[in-house]
């Protein structure tokens, strides 16, 4: 089995308590592990649901991290598209 990682926003990381533990991407959303995604919920689907957040290989993360590739949350990337509607529609 592979090692999954998971990009989650800093909401959930500061409720934890974990945002001086965590690595932070350089977008602001914070690498979480499976152990961190437990204490969200047990079931990883739903922690990813409840969450908003992505999974990710262990070489994305590291591109990620690296700034050599981004992976923006599904709320980022509506967030990018409503900006991008608007900017349009003026």
């Amino acid at each position: 089995m592979i090692q999954m990682y998971y990009k989650i926003p800093p909401v959930y990381v500061e409720s934890l308590g974990l945002s001086k533990t965590l690595i932070q991407f350089p977008d602001g959303n914070y690498l979480a592990s499976r152990a961190v995604m437990a204490r969200i919920d047990p079931d990883i689907d739903v922690a990813l649901q409840k969450t908003g957040g992505i999974m990710l290989t262990p070489e994305q993360a590291r591109d990620d991290q690296m700034g050599i590739a981004s992976y923006p949350l599904p709320a980022d990337e509506e967030k990018s598209t409503h900006n991008s509607q608007r900017k349009t529609d003026n």
